[in-house]
C-alpha cells in the first residue's frame, strides 16, 4: 500500500510541479527520484529537477542540487565546483544548509574548490545565523583554535552556546 501511496504522490508532485510550476512540488518529486521513494532512483533526473527550480527560485533545490553534484555516481563524476556554485546559490537564498554545505566544501578542501578558512568561517557563521547548529559548532571551533581567525575564546564560547541551544530546541 505505501508503494502506491507515493507512487500516486510522485504523480501529483509531478502534475503540480511541471503543470503548475509550483517549487515545492518540484523539490519533492526532484527527492523522490533522488531516494528512489514512489520512482525509480535516478539521479540524473532528480539533478534536472532540482536544478530547473533552482533556476526558478527555490533554495532548497539549489541545495540539493549541490548535493547531488558532490555525489559521483556511474554516469557523472562529482565536480565540487559544480556543487559550491548551488550550494552558493541556496545560502543567497537563505538556506541554512546551502550555508552550511558550501563552508563544509571551504573546510575540506578540493583540487576545484580549494581549502579557505576564512571563506569557511563566513558561511559557517551565516548558516548559524540561519539556525545550523553544526555551522555555529564548526565556526567556534575555528574561534578556539585560531583556524583561519584570530583565537577568540569568548567568541568561541557564545556559538558553543549558541549551537546547544539549536540542538535542544
Amino acid at each position: 500500500m505505501k508503494s502506491l501511496d507515493a507512487q500516486k504522490a510522485a504523480e501529483i508532485h509531478r502534475s503540480t510541479c511541471e503543470g503548475m510550476g509550483l517549487l515545492d512540488s518540484c523539490l519533492a518529486l526532484g527527492n523522490m527520484h533522488y531516494v528512489g521513494h514512489g520512482v525509480p532512483k535516478d539521479l540524473s533526473k532528480a539533478l534536472s529537477i532540482f536544478e530547473t527550480a533552482c533556476e526558478k527560485g527555490s533554495s532548497g533545490a539549489c541545495n540539493n542540487a549541490g548535493l547531488v553534484w558532490k555525489t559521483s555516481r556511474p554516469d557523472v563524476q562529482a565536480d565540487y565546483s559544480r556543487a559550491a556554485e548551488f550550494f552558493h546559490r541556496a545560502c543567497n537564498g537563505g538556506h541554512k544548509n546551502g550555508c552550511f554545505n558550501l563552508s563544509a566544501l571551504y573546510l575540506q578542501g578540493s583540487s576545484l574548490v580549494p581549502k579557505n578558512m576564512p571563506k569557511a568561517l563566513e558561511f559557517s557563521l551565516r548558516s548559524c545565523e540561519l539556525g545550523h547548529p553544526y555551522g555555529c559548532a564548526n565556526a567556534a571551533r575555528m574561534y578556539l583554535l585560531g583556524d583561519g581567525v584570530e583565537t577568540d575564546a569568548g567568541k568561541a564560547e557564545e556559538l558553543k552556546k549558541k549551537a546547544k541551544k539549536l540542538i535542544n530546541s
